[in-house]
């Protein structure tokens, strides 16, 4: 369990660095722009001393 000040608390992912997995096609079936994306993503602390942190 993590507790800490939601202010603290970033989200990030790398999408530039996957460019090659981004696709824009129109579905004729469906009669609708599609899109397909893949990144990674996670969350980081800006200032650890001011988390706490339950090991159980």
């Amino acid at each position: 369990m993590l507790a800490a000040d939601p202010e603290n608390l970033f989200y990030g992912f790398d999408g530039e660095a996957d460019a090659d997995t981004f696709d824009v096609w129109y579905s004729k079936d469906n009669q609708e722009f599609r899109v397909a994306i893949k990144f990674n993503a996670g969350a980081q602390i800006a200032f650890p001393d001011q988390v706490v942190v339950s090991e159980k």
